[in-house]
């Protein structure tokens, strides 16, 4: 006659069971998942409904500017020749340098100053407009190139 052996053996009756079923465990688990995934997001937009509903008359402010002003972009394209084309006008380095101080004043540190070189152009021409990044105070500047 053949014995089949298993993991589990009572041959004590009286034996505590040690093992423990983790399955009606896992599956409260997953109930009270899915139910807070359902009742959360209904508790928020209630809140916020709540805080819409509120009679609130806020003030006009007669001078408002925005917390937050979007950055001005100055692209700065330098030909092989050396020539500097901001916005397709031609600038001398002057002309430049007053151009980046002006959207520096209008925009403060919220100025991004792109600079794009022609392959083909000497370097001293794109660090004579870093530099002039630079003198200006404008600290937000990338050299682009192609991949």
């Amino acid at each position: 006659m053949a014995v089949v052996s298993s993991s589990y053996s009572d041959d004590d009756g009286d034996a505590p069971i040690t093992e423990i079923n983790v399955t009606p465990l896992v599956d409260i688990v997953l109930v009270l998942l899915i139910v807070f995934m359902i009742t959360i997001p209904t508790i928020v937009a209630m809140d916020l409904l709540n805080e819409r509903d509120l009679k609130i008359k806020l003030p006009r402010a007669s001078a408002a500017v925005p917390l937050t002003f979007r950055v001005s972009d100055v692209i700065v394209n330098i030909e092989a020749s050396g020539r500097y084309l901001v916005g397709g006008k031609e600038m001398a380095v002057e002309g430049l340098q007053a151009f980046i101080e002006q959207s520096e004043a209008a925009n403060p540190q919220r100025v991004n100053v792109m600079i794009r070189a022609d392959k083909h152009c000497p370097w001293e021409f794109v660090v004579s407009a870093i530099n002039i990044c630079n003198a200006v105070k404008v600290r937000s500047y990338s050299v682009t190139t192609l991949e």
